[in-house]
């Protein structure tokens, strides 16, 4: 679980930057 918590949090930061990428791209 400890080696998990920061891989999560590392791809929750990836999906907002992917997300904010295509908001951008939509605008």
């Amino acid at each position: 679980m400890a080696v998990l918590a920061p891989d999560s949090s590392i791809i929750k930061l990836k999906s907002k930057i992917y997300f904010n990428g295509l908001m951008l791209s939509f605008k």
